[in-house]
């Protein structure tokens, strides 16, 4: 009598999946998002903004609804200041610090995002100060770690005080 053996198990090799990093379209000499909002089409088109003079490099709702979604409506700029806070922490761990400026408490918009750039080192004043009230509206409300806080310091060199004062 012979005795049964079990057939080898053959070791399947792990298939790794690379994900192909989305980009942007160029339809018509414009930037095009075919598949709506995506963080990656969102860095490229604050990357794009960057290469610009100083004053077209803050892209607002109106500009990114109409690169995202095709069309600048209310509906669509809801939902881009709707996403910020997530694209926020998302740029953030690619070691990207986005700036969000928002308006005034007071008036029609009352406190919505109104423009929003990637921080640069040579990034002065209106920048500086976007950043600084971010943070701390932040941690006012708990929405960021120390460890992403002590990150976006040390990316932007900024003193999160409220004195105004850079390191």
């Amino acid at each position: 009598m012979t005795e049964y053996q079990e057939p080898a198990k053959e070791k399947k090799d792990k298939l790794t999946r690379v994900r192909e990093r989305a980009t942007l379209e160029k339809i018509g000499g414009r930037d095009v998002s075919l598949k709506g909002f995506k963080h990656d089409y969102l860095e490229q088109h604050l990357d794009n903004h960057l290469f610009r003079k100083e004053a077209d490099q803050w892209c607002g709702p109106d500009c990114l609804a109409k690169v995202m979604f095709g069309q600048n409506t209310a509906a669509h700029r809801k939902g881009i200041r709707g996403r910020l806070s997530r694209a926020f922490r998302v740029m953030l761990a690619r070691r990207r610090v986005m700036v969000v400026e928002f308006a005034p408490r007071s008036g029609k918009h009352h406190g919505e995002a109104i423009g929003f750039k990637f921080f640069t080192e040579g990034d002065t004043g209106a920048a500086r100060q976007a950043m600084r009230s971010r943070l701390a509206k932040m941690q006012r409300h708990l929405n960021i770690s120390q460890a992403d806080i002590d990150t976006v310091l040390l990316i932007t060199q900024i003193d999160s005080g409220a004195d105004g004062q850079d390191n």
